[in-house]
């Protein structure tokens, strides 16, 4: 396996590889605003980056992976944070995600890829994941492991980040990765740190990516945020990397002890 991404290799290449490995490490990412200070391609870049780390890490446990391509469009952003969104979301609607990870995935089962790692790369994505990898399992036989890998890494920022580890979008832990990946994109100029008014919600319905039993997608008051949540101002490029690291390798064993010895 190299560093390389399977839209990277030509057709000679992907063959070799097809011969020594089934399986490939997806990002299911979006285009949307990220505050002021991120580009509104965060979410890919930060795929893209993590898929690679992640199949060099399967490749170097014994599980050798090929990192596939980044889906860079994504559904449209929750509206609960902010009731007027910034310019720069190109969404796409659910039927469309759900279609095209099952049309992609097929394509690359024809290809002869049988086992999947789909990382989510944009929290409204996840639903729509599971939909389709349980159809694809049911109906075409194919091994998937879809991996949110929110809850791991916010038991990590407390041992990382320097401001509060209550981060949020676009907050210190994901500017610290995308400063890690294309610090040029960053402009953290006038950026400061923020947080929304404390929440009397009811006990476990925290949003469902928290670990939570409840789903919101409609504005829930007038909390008018600047487009992210926490404090970017105070990340680095190095903390970046150690979050993308442990990101990487939390995804890596989990997909290794799932899909593993086939």
């Amino acid at each position: 396996m190299t560093d390389k991404a399977l839209p990277e290799y030509t057709t000679r290449q992907l063959k070799e590889v097809l011969e020594t490995t089934d399986l490939v490490v997806i990002s299911c990412a979006s285009i949307e605003p990220h505050g002021p200070h991120l580009p509104l391609a965060a979410d890919s870049l930060q795929g893209d980056r993590l898929i690679r780390e992640i199949a060099k890490k399967l490749t170097a446990a014994g599980e050798p992976a090929i990192a596939g391509p980044v889906i860079p469009f994504g559904l449209l952003t929750n509206q609960f944070e902010r009731s007027v969104a910034d310019p720069g979301n190109l969404a796409i609607r659910a039927d469309t995600l759900k279609a095209l990870l099952i049309d992609l995935t097929r394509s690359m089962m024809r290809d002869g890829f049988r086992r999947f790692v789909w990382v989510m790369s944009h929290v409204e994505n996840e639903a729509l994941m599971h939909v389709a990898a349980k159809e694809l399992a049911d109906e075409h036989g194919a091994s998937i492991v879809v991996a949110n890998w929110i809850q791991h890494v916010n038991t990590v920022y407390p041992d990382v980040l320097h401001g509060s580890p209550v981060q949020g979008h676009a907050g210190e832990g994901e500017t610290a990765r995308v400063l890690a990946i294309r610090p040029d994109l960053v402009d953290l100029e006038g950026v400061e740190g923020y947080y929304p008014e404390p929440s009397d919600r009811p006990e476990f319905s925290q949003l469902t990516y928290f670990g939570g039993g409840i789903g919101v997608y409609h504005p829930t008051g007038p909390d008018e945020s600047p487009g992210y949540i926490g404090e970017p101002h105070l990340a680095t490029a190095a903390d970046g990397e150690v979050l993308i690291d442990a990101m990487a390798d939390w995804i890596a064993r989990s997909a290794a002890h799932y899909l593993g010895g086939r």
